[in-house]
């Protein structure tokens, strides 16, 4: 375990940009916090079928993973506005970071993703069936 840790360590050192994103519940402590705190890496931000794992920020950026939203594959405007503004509560205005859209059934991860930028940009969110 400890060498393990240490490579770790190492990899968040060489100034890229490292998230974890944790699947079993033993991650989410402090010393996970605290080691990715210490190295600006991001505890991803991950929403599995409404499961929304903790919200803790570890650094100066975050990593957001949407992979199904509550109606089915797609997010719609709602959820998608909620997580807009849980990212803007945690981060303020000067929100840095990436989201990935998992949630590829039936292209709902393009469109998804199309409507995060215009709701981020401040433009409407433009039906794609007119």
């Amino acid at each position: 375990m400890g060498r393990a840790r240490e490579e770790q360590r190492r990899r968040l050192d060489r100034g890229v940009r490292v998230d974890v994103e944790p699947r079993h519940a033993s991650w989410f402590c402090d010393d996970v916090y605290a080691l990715l705190g210490a190295h600006d890496g991001a505890l991803c931000f991950a929403d599995r079928r409404s499961k929304v794992l903790p919200l803790v920020v570890t650094a100066s950026w975050c990593y957001l993973r949407l992979h199904e939203g509550r109606a089915g594959p797609g997010y719609g405007d709602r959820g998608l506005a909620e997580w807009v503004d849980r990212l803007h509560r945690l981060y303020g205005d000067e929100l840095d970071g990436y989201v990935y859209f998992d949630n590829d059934t039936k292209e709902y991860a393009v469109r998804d993703a199309q409507a995060v930028t215009c709701r981020r940009a401040g433009f409407a969110v433009a039906d794609p069936a007119t």
